[in-house]
This record gives structure tokens, C-alpha cells and sequence, in this order.
């Protein structure tokens, strides 16, 4: 009795699954869609400065490289540069290629620790350019900077 009960269940739920063939989205307009506008590519190039030992710096500022910003056209302004370390670490970058010396100090141990051993990371300069409101970053090729961390104190 059980099973017919199922059986008679299923018939109904299949017939009202498949009853309705009528489309109710004959009315409907298409939605609008617009061209992809091509994008734009805005690139420039950085060069590493030479190897930095932060043992010896004795400024809160070292230069790590030297750039050209990136050309604007009208209407346009930069608005900053930063330095990234493997896509994880981002320091302020001033326009004239330097940053603080206590930050890169900080990620150079974040990445390799603090061995007083020459490190090279990978770093790529952005440059953030505002629009009409709307704040774009242009990227340079891959730099190779080289630094040595102070070495601890241990005693």
C-alpha cells in the first residue's frame, strides 16, 4: 500500500513538473548591452639603484630606484607611487625613488629574515593616476633591488 502511495506521489510530481509549456518571458526585451571599449595599457621603467647595506644608512630615507612617471594627458594627475615586494609587501615610494629606511628594514626580515646577508628582491614600482574621480595604477617591468638588513644584537 505503501509503495503505491509513493508510485501515485511521483506521478504527480513528474506531471507537474513537465504541465507547464507556456513562456513567460516572450514579453521581455533583451537586455542592453554595450561594445567592451578597448582598454588602455600605461606602462614606464624603473632601474634598481645599486646594492643598499642598511647598516650603513644613516638617513630614515634610502633611495631604491630611480623612474620616469608615467605620461599624463590632460585632465589627468599622479596621485602617488608605491614599491611592491612579491605581490605581499607595499611601501610608500616618494617620487624621487625612496622610501623608509625603517620599513624596508621591515621587509626585507618579512621576507627573509634577519641575517646581515645581501638579499635581492623582486620589486615593481606602481604609479596611481587620477581621472575624472576614478584612480588608475600603471606598473613598471620587475626591478632587482638588492639589500643587506642590519644585523641584530645579540648578546
Amino acid at each position: 500500500m505503501n509503495m503505491k502511495k509513493i508510485a501515485l506521489y511521483m506521478l504527480m510530481l513528474a506531471s507537474a513538473l513537465v504541465a507547464c509549456d507556456e513562456d513567460f518571458n516572450e514579453d521581455v526585451a533583451a537586455p542592453q548591452s554595450w561594445e567592451q571599449e578597448d582598454g588602455k595599457s600605461v606602462s614606464f621603467s624603473a632601474t634598481a639603484a645599486s646594492a643598499i647595506d642598511l647598516a650603513t644608512v644613516t638617513t630614515d630615507s634610502v633611495a631604491v630606484c630611480s623612474f620616469t612617471a608615467p605620461p599624463v594627458s590632460e585632465g589627468q594627475t599622479i596621485t602617488g607611487f608605491d614599491l611592491s615586494f612579491d605581490q605581499k609587501i607595499l611601501l610608500n615610494l616618494t617620487p624621487t625613488g625612496k622610501v623608509a629606511t625603517a620599513d624596508l628594514q621591515s621587509a626585507v626580515t618579512q621576507l627573509f629574515g634577519k641575517r646581515p646577508q645581501a638579499r635581492t628582491m623582486k620589486g615593481v614600482v606602481h604609479a596611481y593616476m587620477k581621472t575624472n574621480g576614478q584612480v588608475f595604477r600603471a606598473s613598471s617591468d620587475t626591478i632587482d633591488i638588492i639589500v643587506t638588513p642590519v644585523a641584530p644584537v645579540i648578546e
